[in-house]
């Protein structure tokens, strides 16, 4: 509650907010280790509210990596929290700009270096390998699978585009809710524009929302159905990329072997409604 309560600043170390840094580190993210899955869900609830009262993202940059983490070996209940989390860390932060300026200044800094004084002996590559090391086997919540597991995970989850790689997976999940948070979250994403509605994508949202597996899925149907309209009246460009869309779409319908449930759905069907 206080966090939900604190002052929002544009940066950490200037705002009345600096006060909770300490806390995090050693209350928070400790808890994010621990074997009973609420302290771990209610801390990375707190921790997802510490890094949004930073203005600046840096804080949400740089723990980017735990939520990742979260969402690939946690119970259902954390990895909707996780996915919720990095939409809404997208929605409001600058995360690709921020990395990209990021690598170019270490980049910088590493060439500085090598014209310096070269030692091969203890390439940054070395260093930065055995920095980045995880211990532990996947799904293990032990402190060190999760806090190293997930520092290692930043190299991999350093972008914008591949958290929505990772949303993208999740909308075809076993588990409904989760396919349900993840659709939404990516529509709200391209609906805002913090996400390039590129073709795939938009396929695979029509897809998964003509798919006969989510009949049953009213949250996930509810917000397709609003976001589709939505989306192709906001904005020219929209309605070509949906146009756009289409023939893989019906592409996929076609070629849908006889087990798949999408041999059911109707081309026309699905014509009539992006083209409508």
């Amino acid at each position: 509650e206080v966090f939900r309560h604190a002052k929002h600043g544009n940066n950490i170390s200037d705002s009345r907010n600096a006060m909770f840094l300490p806390a995090v580190q050693q209350a928070v993210i400790p808890r994010l280790a621990s074997p009973d899955s609420r302290l771990r869900q209610d801390a990375l609830e707190c921790l997802a509210l510490f890094c949004l009262l930073d203005g600046s993202g840096e804080q949400a940059q740089r723990h980017l990596p735990l939520f990742v983490q979260a969402c690939r070996n946690d119970n259902n209940d954390i990895q909707r929290l996780a996915i919720k989390s990095l939409v809404d860390f997208l929605l409001i932060f600058e995360l690709e700009s921020k990395q990209k300026k990021e690598s170019l200044e270490s980049d910088s800094t590493l060439s500085v270096s090598d014209e310096a004084e070269v030692q091969p002996e203890e390439s940054p590559d070395d260093s930065s390998d055995e920095f980045f090391s995880a211990t532990g086997s996947p799904g293990d919540m032990s402190k060190s699978n999760v806090l190293s597991d997930g520092i290692n995970q930043f190299k991999l989850v350093s972008s914008p585009e591949q958290i929505v790689a990772l949303l993208d997976e999740y909308i075809t999940n076993v588990d409904e809710t989760l396919r349900s948070v993840a659709a939404k979250g990516l529509a709200r994403l391209l609906f805002t524009r913090r996400v390039a509605p590129t073709p795939k994508l938009l396929t695979r949202l029509v897809l998964v929302y003509f798919d006969p597996v989510n009949e049953d899925n009213d949250a996930l149907r509810q917000s397709l159905s609003v976001f589709f309209p939505a989306f192709a009246l906001s904005s020219p460009q929209h309605r070509i990329s949906l146009e756009t869309a289409f023939l893989p779409a019906l592409r996929v319908l076609l070629d849908a072997p006889k087990t798949s449930p999408l041999r059911s759905v109707s081309p026309i069907l699905v014509a009539q409604y992006v083209l409508h």
